[in-house]
């Protein structure tokens, strides 16, 4: 078995979910002009609303994937986890303090803002690429059954956006365990604040 170190890790993370956001967004493309070549059926606000044809509608597509990919690659190689520097704290206590630090009463509003601002953009990168791969499939399923004259019942939609609320509490569940299992493994404050 081929071990990776952290980096390797990394840029295999970050390529299968870059890879997989290009598939997902492509093939929702491609559903959605058999489905509607004149688009007069697509529900996407910016067509609904503003009357962008195809070319508005790919570039907005293609927006969206830049942002959500420069997200991702923002949480997985630049942003810097503060752990607590104390040892031993519950799991609560932990997504307390990864959220809005130690402390947070002292510090100034506008600075803890910030802080909170930084935490929440590394969460957000670690969660719109799951999204959006979730949320493009389900589309494409969406599509492709409408596509061979398969009507879904309309109350199936709510079904779709309740499991969409579960994934994303469920990716943040995912993600703070992850970060907890790391801060558990640091036994002592010295260890603690060096990774800090």
């Amino acid at each position: 078995m081929i071990r990776l170190n952290r980096l390797q890790k990394k840029r295999l993370e970050f390529s299968v979910l870059c890879s997989l956001i290009i598939i997902t967004r492509g093939f929702d493309l491609a559903t959605t002009y058999m489905l509607t070549p004149d688009l007069a059926y697509e529900s996407n606000l910016f067509i609904t609303f503003f009357g962008f044809g195809w070319k508005g509608f790919i570039l907005i597509q293609l927006l969206l994937s830049i942002a959500v990919i420069g997200a991702n690659y923002y949480s997985i190689f630049r942003s810097k986890i503060k752990y607590p520097k104390e040892p031993g704290l519950s799991f609560n206590e932990f997504q307390l303090h990864y959220m809005f630090g130690k402390g947070v009463k002292s510090q100034r509003f506008l600075r803890r803002l910030l802080g909170v601002f930084k935490v929440n953009l590394t969460f957000i990168g670690y969660l719109l690429p799951r999204m959006l791969i979730l949320f493009s499939t389900a589309i494409v399923i969406v599509h492709t059954l409408l596509y061979f004259g398969i009507r879904i019942p309309y109350n199936y939609i709510y079904t779709f956006y309740g499991i969409l609320l579960f994934s994303v509490v469920l990716f943040n569940k995912l993600y703070l365990r992850a970060h907890y299992r790391v801060y558990n493994s640091l036994t002592s404050e010295e260890e603690l604040a060096k990774l800090n």
